[in-house]
């Protein structure tokens, strides 16, 4: 889809199964957000996030977050946005088993 300039894409994003986004940190924490929060309302995985990261930006701070989140199995990364379009990645992305994010570090 093509997408006009709107003031939120959450509502986009609610009814998607799979969120695929840059790897700010507000999109990351919103997009975590959603998908345990439809997770558990259905009982079963029903959302998953990827996001892509920008390694040349602010000094891979993206890299760094989003790494640390999917070691702790809450998100799927991409590093390269080429990947999306790759059957294996796709594959890897279907069978990833998303952790739910329940707030705070997670040690």
């Amino acid at each position: 889809d093509k997408y006009h300039f709107k003031p939120s894409l959450r509502q986009d994003m609610e009814g998607a199964d799979l969120i695929i986004s840059h790897a700010g940190a507000g999109s990351i924490m919103e997009g975590m957000e959603l998908c345990t929060a439809a997770n558990k309302s259905c009982g079963r995985q029903k959302k998953k996030l990827v996001v892509v990261t920008n390694a040349a930006l602010m000094h891979g701070h993206q890299s760094e977050l989003a790494d640390a989140l999917e070691a702790r199995g809450h998100l799927y990364v991409v590093r390269d946005p080429r990947e999306l379009l790759q059957e294996d990645t796709l594959r890897r992305i279907e069978a990833f088993d998303q952790v739910p994010f329940e707030g705070g570090d997670g040690g």
